[in-house]
């Protein structure tokens, strides 16, 4: 007799549904996928005992009549595709046909539905042994369905269950993914009896941090971006103050179509769009929306749909960067500064001297640039010029210390009251789409230096602040501006470097980097070799390869890596001590620069208000 079997069929569904049904968590995930199908607007969930003894969804969905609802329960049933055609034109959630199915294997099912609001419906009753019943219940409009001794019929996968509060902890996280993405819709949880969660419909940023306040502490670091078109997908999104950020990417949420996914390459592309805002080593919060063309996406490669192939990817990719840096760009953080900090006339002329402060240092139009100093300009001009040239040759150790403590509570930033015209009203960038930054003032209020901490930092005092500024950060900031805006000229290097072999560069990604000034050529045996570079990147000669190798393809990414360890190699380090002129340059370029941030996102100066200090010692009055 033949070793090879034909299962039986409550065996064969009960494998099927270990590939969909594995914990309370994942039925809920196909419960909620669909109500929200159903186009309900109101969706409660209640779980009991961690979801084993009971799961009920209740919605307000079109609801379905006795035929449909025997055919629901079947495997491979589904009225949202017909044809292997409409797998790769994907509208709903749900499509595979599987959930209920598997769910009626490992459960206790029962479903009472109604197409409208008579009172009259059916009501479905099904065992894991594939028996139905169904009967007349009442019943309102829409579709209530209950999942009741989850696995008593597979124990053996009940042991590979965490315990019940981690699985309860599991299902609140389904609960939030899926109403984040559907602010039109209201969401109500219940756990154990208890009304846990009460989600009201409304804005996208509004849903967000109901669902995920404790990522973003409060409203006012939180920032909407409204939806932006790019032809065949559009992006929106609800994005943290840069001021908050993690250690994981656990805040990191991309969305396509509605549904949440795990995709690399577009978390990411958020990171990027932070990276110039944030200390490295460090992840953002933020929730990302895509809406693309289902053409273009291919959800059918996980069981749970959680991984998709987007043909579009790259495009994708590159608009999600863009868009947070302009997002970044304007946030309230930005705008106090803004607001608050007259620019000065650009400190470096970059087609003179990229390596140091000096064209801006001698520019005669700087006017308070050295505030109230010695009346003797030709001391002062030597002093600067000394500073300029050390600042060129200085040894390059890395920082003493991780002296940066995170810019973690800049709410003072959000609610100050400048004067009586001047009040900062941070809630008018949770309304707007990229909010232009309104400069109601000038501020011609000079810093006053009041000496050098530790070797480290600069301290001065504006505006009523203390300011507390790093000494390199601002810097090496300072430096790497001037780098993006000088006229490249390239070097041909004496001896080629050559990239390792598994990078293929396209010709279009050649070019690309030929217009960063960074020529790379092939050789007999069409293996890629850097022949020249831009002269300001001769210092960091040995890190090119490293940082190429990472990101071949990006070459934004690369150029901005290349200026910053450029930048950091000329800057003053942590342990110099500088003169008064010296560090009062450093001050006024701070004030100067376009964003608080250092090239590797760490925060340049931390500000301390009068108001802030007098409170600390109860001189409040």
């Amino acid at each position: 007799m033949g070793k090879i079997k034909i299962l039986e069929k409550s065996v064969a569904l009960k494998i099927a549904a270990g590939e969909v049904i594995d914990r309370p968590a994942s039925v809920l995930r196909e419960l909620l996928d669909n109500s929200i199908d159903a186009g309900s607007s109101e969706i409660s969930v209640h779980i009991e005992s961690a979801g084993i003894k009971e799961l009920r969804i209740v919605d307000n969905g079109i609801g379905m009549d006795e035929e449909d609802l025997k055919l629901s329960v079947m495997q491979h049933a589904t009225s949202k595709i017909e044809s292997i055609e409409d797998l790769f034109n994907i509208h709903t959630l749900g499509f595979r046909g599987e959930a209920l199915s598997s769910i009626a294997a490992s459960s206790r099912l029962e479903i009472i539905t109604g197409k409208d609001e008579t009172s009259i419906g059916k009501m479905l009753k099904t065992d894991s042994d594939g028996k139905i019943a169904i009967t007349t219940s009442a019943s309102r409009k829409g579709t209530t369905v209950s999942v009741k001794d989850l696995f008593y019929a597979i124990p053996a996968r009940k042991q590979f269950l965490k315990n019940p509060s981690a699985e309860t902890n599991l299902c609140k996280n389904i609960f939030y993914e899926k109403a984040a993405a559907r602010p039109d819709i209201a969401f109500k949880l219940y756990i154990d009896g208890a009304l846990i969660q009460m989600l009201n419909r409304g804005t996208l940023g509004e849903r967000i941090f109901d669902c995920y306040s404790a990522a973003f502490r409060d409203k006012v670091f939180l920032y909407e971006i409204g939806e932006t078109d790019y032809g065949r997908y559009n992006i929106k999104g609800v994005i943290a103050d840069p001021a908050i950020f993690r250690k994981d990417r656990k805040f990191i949420h991309i969305y396509l179509n509605g549904r949440r996914i795990q995709e690399y390459s577009l978390i990411q592309a958020v990171t990027y769009g932070f990276s110039e805002f944030m200390p490295g080593g460090h992840f953002p919060t933020a929730f990302i929306f895509i809406k693309n063309d289902p053409s273009l996406v291919d959800f059918n490669i996980h069981p749970a749909k959680k991984e998709a192939k987007i043909k579009n990817i790259q495009q994708i990719h590159h608009s999600i960067t863009d868009l947070i840096k302009r997002a970044n760009k304007n946030n309230s953080s930005y705008a106090e500064i803004n607001t608050r900090v007259k620019p000065s006339p650009a400190f470096i002329d970059s087609d003179k001297d990229s390596n140091s402060f000096s064209a801006g240092l001698q520019n005669k139009s700087m006017g308070s640039f050295f505030w109230e100093e010695s009346n003797n300009q030709n001391n002062k001009n030597l002093k600067q010029q000394n500073f300029i040239n050390n600042a060129a040759s200085r040894s390059v150790p890395r920082l003493a210390s991780q002296h940066h403590e995170a810019w973690s509570n800049i709410k003072y930033a959000h609610s100050t009251v400048f004067d009586k015209h001047h009040t900062y009203r941070p809630s008018k960038h949770l309304k707007g789409v990229l909010p232009d930054i309104e400069q109601d003032y000038e501020d011609t209020e000079t810093a006053k230096y009041l000496g050098q901490l530790f070797n480290i930092f600069l301290l001065c005092e504006k505006n009523d602040s203390l300011y507390i500024i790093d000494q390199h950060a601002a810097h090496e900031k300072s430096i790497y501006e001037s780098l993006l805006n000088k006229k490249t000229e390239t070097q041909r290097l004496l001896v080629p470097l050559y990239l390792p072999e598994d990078i293929t560069l396209t010709p279009e990604v050649i070019n690309d980097y030929k217009k960063t000034g960074i020529i790379i050529e092939k050789d007999d045996t069409e293996k890629f070799f850097i022949d020249s570079l831009p002269d300001i990147l001769s210092n960091i000669k040995n890190d090119i390869i490293a940082v190429i190798n990472k990101s071949p393809g990006n070459i934004d990414e690369v150029q901005k890596k290349l200026f910053s360890a450029a930048a950091c190699k000329k800057a003053i380090k942590a342990g110099d001590i500088l003169s008064d002129i010296e560090a009062k340059a450093i001050i006024e370029a701070a004030f100067s620069l376009k964003s608080p941030y250092c090239p590797h996102g760490r925060p340049i100066w931390k500000r301390i208000m009068k108001t802030e200090l007098l409170e600390q010692i109860n001189r409040i009055l």
